[in-house]
């Protein structure tokens, strides 16, 4: 009888743990967060309150899957903000990490330092014996409210599919559309001091970026399209003015 009692008392405090954890639902109140992006900069919740908030929780910086995703997301980064929404990643990784993958990636969104898992925690996603945590996604609504979850995620079409589901969802542009101009082409030269047109030059990260990446299936930021000569080092650039 005693081993009776003492099982169904394990049982009755392993279902409590996993409500207490459970993924916060549809229609509930977002957990909230304090936490420094890549620059330091803290960021909450309520610093969004009246956009959509796209929450991406991944495991770890400059990882395949991860890389993918985020750059996907840069990818379309335009089409998030004609939605009035912020694109947020999140991991266990610190700022030094984060400044790090933002930086070779030219990433244009906040990714938080959730160092000790609180936030991950919180939603529900923290995997891997605790030490990182699982790819998941929240939608967030602008009254704070999670309108989705997503906890099977593709990297290389979670972007276009989360665009998707903002739409159906009633995200609607809050920007006017712009009149959009026939792209002018550019030549630039790469030189080992930066990249050269006619008789300007300058310094830039992303054609340095291009071409040591160009091996790593990250799509280039989606303003550009580019063009490489064969058997030499020019490319052309067309981009919208």
């Amino acid at each position: 009888m005693t081993r009776i009692k003492l099982t169904l008392t394990t049982v009755a405090l392993l279902m409590t743990t996993a409500l207490a954890l459970a993924y916060p639902a549809v229609d509930d109140a977002a957990p909230g967060f304090e936490l420094p992006d890549q620059t330091g900069k803290v960021h909450t919740l309520d610093d969004y309150r009246g956009q959509w908030v796209v929450l991406y929780f991944y495991p770890k910086d400059n990882t395949p899957g991860c890389t993918t995703e985020a750059c996907e997301f840069r990818d379309n980064i335009f089409a998030f903000k004609r939605m009035n929404a912020q694109i947020i990643g999140v991991s266990l990784d610190d700022v030094d990490s984060h400044k790090s993958f933002a930086e070779e990636y030219n990433l244009p969104f906040p990714l938080l330092a959730d160092s000790e898992g609180e936030l991950a925690s919180a939603y529900d996603v923290l995997g891997y014996g605790g030490r990182m945590a699982k790819r998941q996604t929240f939608i967030i609504n602008p009254d704070g409210r999670i309108a989705k979850h997503y906890e099977q995620v593709r990297p290389d079409i979670h972007s276009e599919e989360v665009l998707t589901d903002l739409e159906s969802l009633g995200a609607s542009s809050s920007l006017r559309p712009t009149r959009r101009r026939r792209p002018a082409a550019l030549l630039l030269q790469f030189t080992n001091a930066g990249v050269k047109s006619g008789d300007r030059q300058w310094e830039h990260a992303v054609p340095h970026q291009l071409t040591r990446h160009a091996d790593r299936r990250c799509k280039i930021p989606a303003l550009l399209r580019l063009r490489i000569q064969p058997n030499c080092f020019r490319v052309r650039v067309q981009q919208a003015l």
